[in-house]
């Protein structure tokens, strides 16, 4: 009898180290500068970490910036045109996808343009944060060039092309620059720290399990454990005298399974075989198949994984971020809404304070007609701010509404007037009714 074991190649994900790439100028993060790009998919194939990139994004976005129009119309009107062109016209539009780069990859960039004086910026536009690789350092320990590529994997087709950073005093000869954001924390010189780092090969891990499942129903569920052949190949001898050993048919075999099954959703597959004899065939019979992994293994691993997401994320409760877990709307509003206060509070409120201070220290200051003395962020009305989206309001029963509103309140919530206060809403005649009876009544006494 003879057993043969198929092996996985696998290799686990580990954050890259920025590397100077002296041929073309830019430092690369991963090879051809693809770990952003790869960190992104692995977002986008992991239920948990997509829901929850998803929500954070749409928290952080909101009901978009917010402004007072007569105390400052100028920045009102650059809100609501902040590019000439493109799908981010206007500020909250690019809000909305700052905030999504912001929660997948910590960090974002925006391309801003200035006057033909370099005085005022007159434009700002949203670019795609996997397309940005940083050039080195200068002797002020700062980056004043950074690369746009469409496809890092593509540098013959795709030519990188160089852009200023920001910098307001260099504007009159960089017309273009690019603000390339992400916090300082330590050790990042060039890209952020992923905050998802941690979680990468669990991520991965709910993508492998989702294509596992996949195929498993492809194949309706086939063994994919043991493969027994009870009457194994043997030696043999063709009329024209070449020999074909049991081995070589052996091994054809298997490269034909590793082919067809090896790689990252499949498991290790063990054949064994008969040596050819019936006698052994026989005894093959006998062999009983043993496996420790059951569905509820798989269970087991993608619980543990969503947990190691949604703890590296921050989230309180799964169900903030739209995914099953303890609480329900039914039931436990309350509940929910404190794990979003928190959540929102420790973890939304960061990004979106981090954007509002980009805008007020990078961009604003340089806008003409905007006073550079805006109310700041810490002050009680602030000049820009972003209204917060709540994911569940609060709901009351009539009963608590009669106790609590009193007549005109109650009226007023279903577009009736105040008794008597005149015509009723369009379309509506109950008021004028109640005033026809009233006059009636009165006319009899």
């Amino acid at each position: 009898m003879h057993a043969t074991t198929v092996p996985l190649k696998l290799a686990a994900i580990e954050v890259p180290v920025p590397q100077l790439n002296k041929a073309q100028g830019f430092v690369e993060w991963g090879g051809q500068h693809g770990f952003m790009k790869e960190v992104l998919a692995l977002i986008e194939h992991s239920p948990t970490a997509a829901a929850m990139c998803a929500r954070r994004a749409l928290f952080t976005a909101g009901q978009g910036f917010v402004t007072d129009k007569k105390l400052y119309p100028k920045l009102h009107a650059f809100l609501k045109k902040i590019a000439l062109r493109g799908r981010y016209r206007t500020a909250n539009k690019l809000l909305r996808r700052l905030s999504k780069d912001f929660a997948k990859l910590r960090a974002f960039a925006l391309q801003i343009v200035w006057s033909k004086d370099g005085k005022y910026i007159t434009e700002v536009y949203h670019q795609r944060i996997e397309q940005v690789a940083s050039g080195p350092l200068n002797d002020n320990e700062e980056v004043d060039t950074f690369y746009l590529c469409r496809d890092w994997t593509k540098l013959q087709l795709y030519k990188p092309q160089p852009i200023a950073a920001f910098n307001p005093e260099t504007a009159k000869k960089d017309k273009r620059q690019l603000l390339f954001y992400f916090g300082e924390d330590a050790g990042s010189e060039y890209y952020p720290t992923l905050e998802l780092a941690p979680v990468l090969n669990y991520m991965k891990v709910e993508g492998r399990l989702s294509k596992y499942h996949d195929n498993r129903v492809a194949t309706r569920f086939g063994i994919d454990t043991l493969i027994s052949i009870r009457k194994g190949p043997i030696d043999e001898t063709l009329p024209n005298g070449d020999k074909i050993t049991a081995k070589s048919q052996r091994d054809k075999f298997t490269n034909t399974v590793k082919d067809k099954y090896q790689g990252e959703e499949a498991e290790s597959v063990m054949i064994l075989w008969g040596d050819g004899t019936t006698d052994s065939a026989d005894k093959m019979a006998e062999v009983q198949t043993i496996t420790t992994v059951t569905p509820e293994t798989y269970e087991s691993v993608a619980e543990q994984a969503k947990q190691a997401i949604l703890s590296v994320g921050g989230v309180t409760s799964p169900v903030v971020v739209g995914l099953p877990g303890g609480g329900t709307l039914g039931g436990d509003g309350a509940e929910i809404r404190e794990a979003f206060e928190m959540y929102f509070n420790t973890v939304c409120r960061p990004d979106q304070v981090a954007i509002l201070e980009c805008f007020y220290d990078d961009i604003l200051p340089y806008v003409k007609g905007i006073n550079q003395d805006l109310p700041g962020l810490d002050e009680d009305k602030p000049a820009l701010d972003i209204l917060t989206t709540l994911p569940i309001k609060f709901m009351f029963s009539e009963a608590t509404l009669e106790n609590i509103l009193d007549e005109d309140e109650l009226r007023s919530m279903i577009n009736y007037g105040k008794r008597g206060a005149g015509a009723a809403p369009a379309g509506d005649e109950s008021d004028e009714r109640d005033q026809d009876l009233e006059d009636e009544e009165a006319a009899a006494a």
